[in-house]
Protein backbone atom coordinates (compact mmCIF):
# COMPACT_ATOMS: atom_id res chain seq x y z
CA UNK A 1 0.00 0.00 0.00
CA UNK A 2 1.61 3.75 -0.71
CA UNK A 3 1.59 5.80 1.69
CA UNK A 4 0.96 9.19 0.13
CA UNK A 5 2.63 12.26 0.95
CA UNK A 6 2.57 15.79 -0.48
CA UNK A 7 4.87 18.82 -1.54
CA UNK A 8 4.71 21.61 -3.48
CA UNK A 9 6.67 20.99 -6.88
CA UNK A 10 6.00 24.86 -8.17
CA UNK A 11 3.77 27.49 -7.76
CA UNK A 12 0.76 25.70 -9.55
CA UNK A 13 1.30 22.00 -8.72
CA UNK A 14 0.87 19.91 -5.90
CA UNK A 15 3.15 16.30 -6.04
CA UNK A 16 2.33 13.11 -4.02
CA UNK A 17 4.86 11.02 -2.76
CA UNK A 18 5.19 7.58 -1.74
CA UNK A 19 6.32 7.95 1.69
CA UNK A 20 7.58 4.25 2.24
CA UNK A 21 9.61 4.47 -0.98
CA UNK A 22 10.96 8.69 -0.93
CA UNK A 23 9.73 8.59 -4.60
CA UNK A 24 7.66 10.74 -6.31
CA UNK A 25 3.96 9.02 -7.07
CA UNK A 26 2.73 11.79 -9.23
CA UNK A 27 1.60 15.59 -10.33
CA UNK A 28 -1.54 16.98 -9.50
CA UNK A 29 -2.02 19.42 -12.57
CA UNK A 30 -4.61 22.40 -12.84
CA UNK A 31 -4.45 25.55 -14.18
CA UNK A 32 -1.61 27.88 -13.28
CA UNK A 33 -2.29 28.93 -9.71
CA UNK A 34 -0.49 29.09 -6.42
CA UNK A 35 -1.25 25.70 -4.15
CA UNK A 36 -0.88 27.39 -0.65
CA UNK A 37 -2.20 24.06 1.43
CA UNK A 38 -3.42 20.52 0.78
CA UNK A 39 -5.50 18.26 3.25
CA UNK A 40 -6.08 14.59 2.94
CA UNK A 41 -9.65 13.30 3.67
CA UNK A 42 -9.51 10.86 6.75
CA UNK A 43 -9.60 7.95 4.46
CA UNK A 44 -6.75 9.22 2.41
CA UNK A 45 -9.56 8.66 -1.24
CA UNK A 46 -9.57 12.43 -1.34
CA UNK A 47 -6.97 15.20 -1.27
CA UNK A 48 -8.09 18.94 -1.04
CA UNK A 49 -5.85 21.71 -2.74
CA UNK A 50 -5.89 25.36 -1.59
CA UNK A 51 -6.36 27.34 -4.66
CA UNK A 52 -4.47 30.71 -3.34
CA UNK A 53 -4.63 33.09 -6.51
CA UNK A 54 -8.51 31.89 -7.52
CA UNK A 55 -9.90 31.76 -4.29
CA UNK A 56 -11.07 28.31 -4.17
CA UNK A 57 -10.51 24.61 -2.74
CA UNK A 58 -10.06 22.05 -5.62
CA UNK A 59 -10.69 18.34 -5.03
CA UNK A 60 -8.80 15.45 -6.85
CA UNK A 61 -8.82 11.61 -6.43
CA UNK A 62 -5.99 10.26 -4.86
CA UNK A 63 -5.85 6.69 -6.52
CA UNK A 64 -6.55 8.22 -10.32
CA UNK A 65 -4.66 11.31 -9.89
CA UNK A 66 -8.40 12.65 -11.12
CA UNK A 67 -9.88 16.48 -10.72
CA UNK A 68 -13.09 16.17 -8.98
CA UNK A 69 -14.22 19.81 -8.62
CA UNK A 70 -13.62 23.12 -7.55
CA UNK A 71 -15.57 24.42 -4.54
CA UNK A 72 -16.33 28.09 -4.88
CA UNK A 73 -17.74 30.74 -2.96
CA UNK A 74 -14.59 32.43 -1.03
CA UNK A 75 -13.90 35.97 -2.10
CA UNK A 76 -10.66 36.61 -1.16
CA UNK A 77 -7.50 34.45 -1.04
CA UNK A 78 -7.81 30.88 0.13
CA UNK A 79 -5.61 29.71 2.37
CA UNK A 80 -6.19 26.55 4.15
CA UNK A 81 -8.59 23.38 4.53
CA UNK A 82 -9.58 20.58 7.14
CA UNK A 83 -11.79 17.32 6.61
CA UNK A 84 -13.94 16.61 9.13
CA UNK A 85 -13.07 13.34 10.97
CA UNK A 86 -15.89 11.37 9.40
CA UNK A 87 -14.77 12.55 5.86
CA UNK A 88 -18.39 14.14 4.93
CA UNK A 89 -17.44 17.93 5.40
CA UNK A 90 -14.81 20.01 4.32
CA UNK A 91 -13.98 23.00 5.85
CA UNK A 92 -12.04 26.03 3.95
CA UNK A 93 -10.63 29.34 5.73
CA UNK A 94 -9.96 32.34 3.84
CA UNK A 95 -8.92 36.64 3.90
CA UNK A 96 -12.57 37.21 3.09
CA UNK A 97 -12.78 36.32 6.60
CA UNK A 98 -15.14 33.46 6.71
CA UNK A 99 -14.91 29.59 6.91
CA UNK A 100 -16.90 28.23 4.42
CA UNK A 101 -18.23 24.36 5.33
CA UNK A 102 -18.83 21.89 1.82
CA UNK A 103 -21.39 18.91 1.88
CA UNK A 104 -18.50 16.84 -0.10
CA UNK A 105 -21.36 14.17 -1.24
CA UNK A 106 -23.20 17.27 -3.19
CA UNK A 107 -19.91 19.94 -3.34
CA UNK A 108 -21.88 22.51 -1.86
CA UNK A 109 -21.73 25.12 0.68
CA UNK A 110 -23.58 24.65 4.06
CA UNK A 111 -22.61 27.46 6.04
CA UNK A 112 -20.29 30.31 6.40
CA UNK A 113 -18.57 31.31 9.50
CA UNK A 114 -18.09 34.96 10.03
CA UNK A 115 -14.24 35.60 11.67
CA UNK A 116 -12.99 38.95 12.82
CA UNK A 117 -9.76 38.23 11.04
CA UNK A 118 -8.78 36.43 8.23
CA UNK A 119 -8.61 33.18 8.77
CA UNK A 120 -5.34 31.20 7.88
CA UNK A 121 -5.86 27.97 9.51
CA UNK A 122 -9.12 26.08 10.50
CA UNK A 123 -9.72 22.73 12.46
CA UNK A 124 -11.74 20.50 13.12
CA UNK A 125 -12.17 18.19 17.25
CA UNK A 126 -11.62 14.58 16.84
CA UNK A 127 -15.41 14.37 17.19
CA UNK A 128 -16.34 16.42 14.86
CA UNK A 129 -18.74 18.94 17.00
CA UNK A 130 -16.23 22.12 17.20
CA UNK A 131 -14.32 23.73 14.77
CA UNK A 132 -11.72 25.97 14.72
CA UNK A 133 -9.93 29.12 12.67
CA UNK A 134 -6.89 30.94 13.62
CA UNK A 135 -5.60 34.26 11.92
CA UNK A 136 -5.16 37.04 14.28
CA UNK A 137 -7.34 35.57 16.53
CA UNK A 138 -8.75 32.41 17.22
CA UNK A 139 -12.65 31.31 16.88
CA UNK A 140 -14.39 27.98 18.00
CA UNK A 141 -17.29 27.15 16.27
CA UNK A 142 -20.19 24.62 17.13
CA UNK A 143 -20.61 22.83 13.73
CA UNK A 144 -23.95 21.63 14.06
CA UNK A 145 -25.34 24.81 15.04
CA UNK A 146 -22.71 27.06 13.19
CA UNK A 147 -22.28 29.44 16.28
CA UNK A 148 -19.53 30.81 17.96
CA UNK A 149 -18.71 29.10 20.93
CA UNK A 150 -16.31 30.52 24.15
CA UNK A 151 -13.49 31.28 22.30
CA UNK A 152 -9.64 31.07 23.86
CA UNK A 153 -8.86 32.97 26.62
CA UNK A 154 -5.74 35.47 26.69
CA UNK A 155 -3.49 36.67 23.85
CA UNK A 156 -4.56 35.14 20.66
CA UNK A 157 -3.28 37.96 18.66
CA UNK A 158 -0.90 36.88 15.82
CA UNK A 159 -2.04 32.92 15.79
CA UNK A 160 -1.66 31.46 12.30
CA UNK A 161 -1.87 27.85 12.83
CA UNK A 162 -4.38 25.67 15.33
CA UNK A 163 -4.72 22.08 15.79
CA UNK A 164 -6.74 19.69 18.41
CA UNK A 165 -5.26 17.38 20.35
CA UNK A 166 -6.40 13.26 19.70
CA UNK A 167 -8.54 13.25 22.75
CA UNK A 168 -10.01 16.81 21.83
CA UNK A 169 -9.54 17.96 25.25
CA UNK A 170 -6.49 20.96 24.31
CA UNK A 171 -6.04 23.34 21.38
CA UNK A 172 -2.60 24.08 20.04
CA UNK A 173 -1.60 27.44 18.35
CA UNK A 174 1.20 28.55 16.36
CA UNK A 175 2.22 32.22 17.06
CA UNK A 176 4.07 33.97 14.05
CA UNK A 177 6.44 35.22 16.49
CA UNK A 178 7.11 31.61 17.23
CA UNK A 179 5.56 31.23 20.40
CA UNK A 180 3.07 27.91 20.83
CA UNK A 181 -0.14 28.44 23.20
CA UNK A 182 -2.16 25.34 24.61
CA UNK A 183 -5.29 25.69 26.25
CA UNK A 184 -7.30 23.12 27.87
CA UNK A 185 -10.29 22.43 25.95
CA UNK A 186 -13.54 20.87 26.91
Amino acid sequence: RQTPWWSLDSLWEAALWDAARRTNANLLKGPESWTDAVAFSPDGKTLASVDYSRFLVKLWDVSSRRFLGDLRGHTAVARCAAFSPNGKTLASGSHDRTVKLWDLATRTETGSLSNEFAVCSVAFSQDGNTLAAAGDGVALWDVASRQAIKGLMGDTRGVYFVAFSPTGGQVAAGYSDGRVGLWDFA
